[in-house]
């Protein structure tokens, strides 16, 4: 064999080398996507989803599911901004234009519902049990006030998908807007006990200390509420929570404190400024409790709660003229409400 053979031999073994290496990290690579693709198809909705996406998003930037399911991940996580890049970054990929649009559409119902609403009537005409299209008509319903058409279609998307904490959630939350405590609370208590994973467990959370605090179950309220304003300060239901739960539970140090750092936030919040004046007077100063009420009075003159506590705190420092005064603002407000101080006409 001549040198000239063996060279163009080994050339030739070298290039199907090379070809095999790089169709093992095609096969690789493709097949790698495929298992990441798949972990995090089942694992949307829960935080651990989180690591797989970002994983994916980092090794391969170049698919479009990668970026639309990262988009369905935010909107569940209640982060709009997010959920657009990740939307336009599907789109420029080349992402089927008709899962680009529902995304966007499952993501705009809190913000623009009466808008909306006739196309996610559409999706569900063409699928009746498409629990996305469910939840988002629930959650606009919800914020139009209409908590028993919300409740109605949540159900449907359980019975769509058993087991989806979300659903759930929002069912236990559209029951307690309905008043039908008892089965919000079953609902709340289920979706909280999926664990913080679930990225509906915070609202979850928060709405059971709601529902424990409407029925009179105080003090898990409170420590849900606490739990709730500990993992993120800023969030002023929460911090307004502790405030109500602390103060039926006479923690009024604990009470007060909560409704200033709501305040300090939002000055003219008037039920905060009521609930502050309240526990001002059981601590027994009431000279605060009136500056709280008649900041209330400057924020919204036709609060009628502002004027009776107003008509009753007056009276009972001696203004009777100016508690009478407000007796009156108050019945003119309602009519039929009996008297609420002894300056009363």
């Amino acid at each position: 064999m001549t040198g000239g053979n063996v060279t163009r031999r080994s050339a030739a073994a070298g290039l199907i080398l090379l070809a095999l290496t790089g169709l093992g990290w095609w096969w690789y690579r493709a097949h790698s996507a495929e298992r990441g693709l798949g972990e995090a198809r089942v694992l949307v909705g829960d935080r651990r989803a989180d690591a797989v996406l970002a994983d994916l998003r980092r090794r391969h930037p170049d698919r479009p599911e990668v970026f639309l399911l990262s988009a369905r991940q935010a909107r569940l996580a209640g982060q709009p901004g997010e959920a657009w890049g990740h939307l336009e970054r599907a789109t420029a990929l080349g992402a089927d234009p008709a899962a680009v649009t529902r995304e966007s559409l499952l993501g705009r119902p809190a913000v623009d519902f009466p808008r909306v609403r006739p196309e996610l009537d559409r999706l569900l005409a063409a699928d009746p049990g498409d629990a996305d299209a469910l939840l988002a008509l629930a959650d606009g319903e919800l914020a139009q006030g209409r908590a028993g058409v919300a409740a109605e279609l949540a159900d449907r998307a359980v019975r769509s998908a058993p087991g989806d904490v979300r659903a759930v959630t929002v069912r236990g939350e559209a029951w307690m807007r309905a008043r039908r405590l008892d089965l919000a609370r079953a609902d709340l208590t289920a979706a909280v006990a999926a664990g913080p994973d679930a990225l509906a467990y915070p609202r979850a959370r928060l709405a059971l200390a709601t529902c424990l605090l409407d029925l009179g179950d105080f003090a898990p309220a409170l420590d849900l509420f606490r739990a709730a304003r500990a993992e993120n300060p800023g969030d002023l239901v929460a911090t307004f929570g502790v405030g109500r739960a602390a103060g039926h539970l006479r923690r009024l140090e604990e009470a007060d404190e909560a409704f200033g750092a709501v305040l300090a936030a939002r000055p003219t919040h008037v039920d905060t400024l009521l609930a502050r004046a309240h526990v001002a007077e059981q601590r027994g100063d009431r000279p605060r409790a009136l500056e709280h009420l008649e900041r209330a009075e400057q924020a919204d003159p036709e609060r009628r709660e502002t004027h009776s506590a107003l008509a009753r705190l007056l009276d009972a420092l001696g203004y009777a003229d100016r508690a009478t005064a407000h007796e009156a603002r108050y019945r003119a407000l309602e009519p039929t409400a009996a008297p609420v101080s002894g300056g009363a006409p």
